[in-house]
Parts: structure tokens; sequence; C-alpha cells
């Protein structure tokens, strides 16, 4: 992904200050990846239904905060609002972060979870 970036950016001329990730349910779980892994290739990152899953909290070391506007409804039965971090439901261990930043989100700062 990140030499697809960079790849796009040189072609096209675009500003690395103004380049995002998003995407929908898994795609939204990598946003939180990028977040976590890529954070001086992506400006923000915004969700959409997607969650942070267990493994990508516990190694969360973004080189620097970026925002994160998750959008996620309470409602949503599979990526459930409260997370599940004891696997109840047999899919996968994760938590829904309401964190500002990625990084912050991992350390308790300016979130709701972690």
């Amino acid at each position: 992904i990140e030499a697809l970036v960079v790849k796009m950016q040189t072609a096209y001329e675009l500003d690395p200050k103004n380049t995002f990730a998003t995407g929908m349910s898994n795609g939204g779980d990598m946003s939180y990846l990028l977040a976590c892994t890529k954070s001086a290739v992506f400006s923000a990152v915004a969700p959409v239904a997607g969650v942070m899953m267990k493994t990508t909290l516990d190694t969360c070391e973004p080189k620097r905060n970026i925002p994160i506007f998750e959008i996620h409804g309470t409602k949503d039965e599979i990526s459930r609002f409260a997370g599940d971090l004891n696997n109840d439901d047999g899919t996968a261990r994760f938590r829904w972060t309401s964190g500002l930043t990625a990084g912050a989100a991992c350390r308790g700062a300016r979130t709701r979870s972690c």
C-alpha cells in the first residue's frame, strides 16, 4: 500500500500532507492498521464500521499521532460498538476506539477505550 501511495503522490503531484486512508468493515480495520504502522504516509484515517483488532492494538506504535474519524453504529451486530476483547462471538478479539489519534488511543489519552 505504501509503495502505491508514494507512486500516486509522485505521478499526480499529490501533497503527502493530504493523504488519507478510509475503508468499511475489514477496510476500516485496515485503516486502523495503517494508522499504527504507516503514520508517516497517512495524515489521517477514517474507518467506517471498522475496529482495532487486538493484535493491532497491542502492537500499535505510530511514528506520530494522527487523527482518526470513526463512523460506527451502536447497533452493529458484527463489529460490536463496545468491542469483543474476550472473543465471545468467535469472530476475533477487537476493541472499538473512540480516540482522536492513533497512538493516543493506545496510550489512553483522549479516548474512552483501550
